[in-house]
C-alpha cells in the first residue's frame, strides 16, 4: 500500500481514507518537492523584459509625449457652480 501526506509540524496528515491500525509500523520515504517552472516566474519575467528593453525605451518615450499631449488643464469650479454665487 501507498499513501500519500503533507508534513504539518511533527505530524504527517495522510491523504484520503488511510485506516492503518494504531502501532502499525511504517515505513516514510521523503520525497523532494518538483522544482517550480520557470515560465511565469519572477526571474522569468525580468529576463524577458531585459531582452525587450533596446526598443522599449523608443516606446516608452512615445507614450509619455501623448500623455503629455493629452492633458487638460484642471478646473475647480464644479458643473453647478456659477460665478460670483457663493453658497
Amino acid at each position: 500500500m501507498t499513501f500519500r501526506g503533507i508534513v504539518r509540524g511533527k505530524v504527517i496528515r495522510l491523504k484520503g481514507r488511510a485506516l492503518i491500525p494504531e502501532g502499525t509500523e511504517v515505513e516514510v520515504v521523503v520525497k523532494e518537492p518538483k522544482p517550480v517552472s520557470a515560465s511565469g516566474s519572477p526571474q522569468a519575467v525580468l529576463a524577458a523584459v531585459d531582452r525587450l528593453r533596446p526598443g522599449l525605451s523608443d516606446d516608452v518615450d512615445a507614450l509619455i509625449r501623448a500623455i503629455n499631449d493629452g492633458r487638460r488643464p484642471v478646473r475647480f469650479n464644479g458643473p453647478f457652480d456659477v460665478e460670483g454665487t457663493h453658497a
